[in-house]
């Protein structure tokens, strides 16, 4: 015969044990079923077997034992019952069905002693009980303990006290097991299955059909494009990893700045190129047609520039060098393009000049300069940005943008992107 014993509250709340023994309880750690709770005393309550069912017992009279709501110091134990120990509520329940039947009528009337010295249960509750005293069990209250009654067996003294009961040895205390519901598995197994079934088809698909997005370029240009937008067009939820391209030899391209998800372009020739951004799972994401219809003409300002005589193309040049060399301190970037215009007015008339040299040489001196100050700032911001400062990541990109200028700089497209990544999670 078995049963139950359920912790409903608590530390220890939901934990349930088996019992097909005698069974101490308490917070001591030489107790079978150990409770964590600072109001339980270390040796609380026993809960006793016998051949015909279980009853209860406090172990010590100053502690408030509750059955059912009622105070008891020994009490029989039936179908099902609530036990408060201290503060912790655990539920008794008997788990065979015979035994059930048998003890669904006992209550806990409190024992009284009869003329003959005899213990016996309180009127009709005697007739009633489900274990009798004969059977081993003696109904008792906490202020029968002060009298002399106890948890008896049969063949009680005459004095009017119960002899203990020879209950059976204390075994382990298991895991009650957790029930399952064979619907549930059901359930559970049908979902796997058209769950395996729709990823087999989507992913068995040979070409997704999507319409490409279009782009106009000249030959000779780079761009840097934000795919943050289209991916959130087509809801895609899985980041691209992958380029698939036809006409190589006509574009170069990367992706860059995760998880901004940056797509770096260089046009080389004219004719249209496709790019296909895939995700790790080799799924389309997006598709890119660039139109290269034009070249971009890199000798449109030497034309202008070959109005000029000589000599007033060297004087340009000088003059250019000279504003430099005030600002290149300050404003790299700035210097930067005026030692490269001077080139270009100096290259018209002669390259092996000692100008054009003189020229090249100052040139690595602010350009080497941009560079450490670029890679500082965007050291900066991407550390913030990743760790989601993003108000002073938005610092350190306004300085870049502050630092370069022209729009057709790459650092000045990568800076507007992060910008408008940083200003959107500032929002959030």
């Amino acid at each position: 015969m078995k049963a139950s014993l359920k912790i409903l509250n608590g530390v220890d709340k939901g934990r349930e044990f088996w019992m097909d023994s005698s069974m101490n309880v308490g917070r001591s750690s030489d107790n079978d079923i150990i409770l964590s709770d600072e109001t339980v005393s270390r040796q609380h309550v026993q809960i006793i077997k016998t051949k015909s069912g279980y009853g209860l017992k406090s172990l010590s009279p100053k502690d408030n034992v509750k059955v059912d709501g009622e105070a008891v110091g020994t009490c029989s134990l039936g179908g099902r019952h609530k036990i408060q120990v201290g503060r912790v509520l655990m539920r008794f329940k008997l788990t065979d069905p015979a035994l059930k039947n048998s003890a669904a009528s006992s209550t806990r009337e409190p024992v009284v002693s009869s003329p003959s010295g005899r213990s016996t249960a309180s009127g009709a509750s005697q007739q009633r009980s489900g274990v009798s005293q004969r059977s081993g069990v003696v109904v008792g209250s906490a202020a029968s303990q002060h009298e002399g009654v106890a948890l008896g067996a049969s063949g009680a003294s005459q004095s009017g006290v119960a002899v203990p009961v020879e209950s059976e040895s204390q075994g382990d205390v298991l895991e009650a097991p957790s029930k399952f519901s064979p619907v549930i598995l059901i359930k559970i197994l049908f979902f796997i299955g058209v769950a395996y079934a729709a990823w087999h088809v989507l992913t068995n698909i040979e070409e997704i059909e999507m319409d490409p997005i279009i782009l106009p370029y000249k030959a000779g240009e780079e761009h840097l494009i934000d795919l943050t937008p289209y991916l959130n067009r087509v809801r895609a939820k899985a980041l691209p990893s992958k380029l698939k391209r036809n006409n190589s030899q006509l574009m170069r391209v990367k992706l860059t700045d995760p998880p901004l998800w940056i797509l770096w372009l260089k046009t080389l020739e004219q004719g249209d190129c496709t790019v296909d951004i895939l995700d790790s799972n080799n799924q389309l994401l997006l598709k890119f047609k660039f139109l290269i219809k034009g070249e971009v003409d890199p000798e449109a300002d030497r034309f202008l520039r070959m109005e000029l005589s000589e000599k007033d193309r060297l004087a340009r040049a000088r003059e250019l060098m000279a504003r430099a060399a005030i600002i290149e301190q300050e404003e790299p970037y700035a210097a930067v393009e005026f030692y490269q215009e001077a080139l270009d007015y100096i290259e018209t008339v002669n390259t092996s000049s000692p100008l054009y040299f003189d020229c090249r040489e100052k040139l690595k001196e602010p350009e080497a300069a941009l560079d450490a100050r670029l890679k500082n700032l965007w050291s900066e911001a991407n550390h913030y940005r990743k760790n989601k400062s993003y108000r002073e990541a938005l610092g350190f990109v306004e300085q870049i943008l502050g630092l370069v200028s022209d729009p057709a700089s790459l650092d000045h497209q990568r800076a507007l992107i992060h910008k408008k990544y940083i200003l959107r999670n500032i929002k959030k």
